[in-house]
């Protein structure tokens, strides 16, 4: 009895250790207008390939779009057989194919939009990283055929600050990079026109 409990909480442990959730922001470029929401995304380890490559499989469940006050139900998004090279301490992944959108299980959701209009799927381009604790994904959705719409899709779970600008020099108060002639314009212009 003793061995048996001890199989199934090994293979407790190592289905658990197969997948991560993620939590951050998801930012979606639809004909170049955007908006961001928080989501979750799914990334789980299904198996490993002969090449001796783990193979993942990433989700995002009851995906609903929502801009301004509006939120589009599109349903459960799933790319599979992603192969995780090594890069830099993270797992690489890379995808170029058509993903079939499914029903998802929102309760209060009538209508899905991806396996309603979407019934032959959408053709999807994927790079992501990760490791335990940090996903950045990015999926271009080429859908000007069925849609006329080019979808960019960027979703990060530890998002840092972008680069941040040098102190300036002294004197420096254009922000031209040297002290010089513009600075004394721009310090004349700021005695006359005093902020508020």
């Amino acid at each position: 009895m003793k061995k048996i409990f001890t199989l199934f909480a090994a293979v407790a442990v190592s289905l658990a250790a197969f997948a991560n959730e993620y939590t951050g922001k998801l930012a979606v470029l639809i004909n170049g207008e955007g908006s961001a929401q928080d989501e979750t995304i799914t990334i789980t380890k299904d198996s490993t390939n002969a090449d001796g490559f783990d193979v993942y499989t990433l989700s995002i469940k009851n995906f609903t779009l929502v801009s301004g006050e509006t939120e589009i139900p599109v349903g459960n998004i799933v790319v599979s057989e992603l192969v995780g090279y090594e890069f830099n301490g993270k797992k690489l992944v890379l995808a170029n194919e058509v993903v079939k959108i499914t029903e998802g299980d929102k309760e209060g959701v009538d209508m899905w939009l991806g396996p309603t209009m979407l019934e032959d799927g959408v053709p999807v381009s994927l790079v992501g990283k990760f490791d335990e604790t940090t996903a950045l994904v990015d999926i271009v959705i080429d859908m000007r055929s069925i849609l006329e719409q080019f979808i960019y899709v960027n979703f990060d779970n530890n998002a840092a600050p972008g680069p941040q600008p040098e102190p300036g020099k002294k004197g420096d108060l254009n922000g031209d990079g040297s002290v010089n002639a513009g600075d004394v314009s721009a310090l004349y212009e700021l005695i006359l026109n005093p902020e508020e």
